[in-house]
């Protein structure tokens, strides 16, 4: 029996972006990485408090825009030049806060369809850096 009710899709713009110590190509101390996602993690969810369903997706998927300006800055935050490592940065932060938030049951496999997909835009200077979220409900039959 098809299932009635509408998947919902819910986006969501942040300012966040990755702390330069989730940076994969520069290993930190575990106190440090902890201390770092902690705080993405908060902000996250603070940012996502917002536009929470009604009730957590039993499955979803997710897609992530990290949107960034180009070149190199010194302000303590990770601009990749690659999804992959902006996913490797910030996908455990990211999933937590999608928890935390109300949007998904939990971040394992059975109720997330594969990892977060990540992809990057690089935004013109004084165009608003951050994260982009879509969490998409996934009916039953997906």
């Amino acid at each position: 029996m098809p299932d009635d009710r509408a998947v919902q899709r819910i986006v969501v713009e942040t300012p966040v972006l990755i702390p330069v110590e989730l940076r994969p190509s520069r290993p930190q101390h575990w106190a440090v990485v902890q201390v770092a996602r902690q705080a993405m993690k908060r902000d996250l969810r603070v940012c996502l408090a917002y536009s929470r369903p009604p009730a957590p997706f039993e499955r979803a998927t997710v897609q992530v825009e990290y949107r960034t300006h180009p070149g190199k800055h010194r302000d303590g935050y990770y601009r990749p030049r690659d999804p992959d490592n902006a996913a490797s940065a910030g996908n455990k932060s990211l999933l937590d806060a999608l928890v935390l938030a109300g949007y998904i049951v939990d971040d394992s496999a059975e109720h997330v369809a594969a990892s977060a997909e990540w992809t990057l835009r690089e935004v013109e200077p004084g165009d608003a850096e951050g994260l982009v979220i879509t969490v998409r409900e996934v009916s039953g039959g997906d």
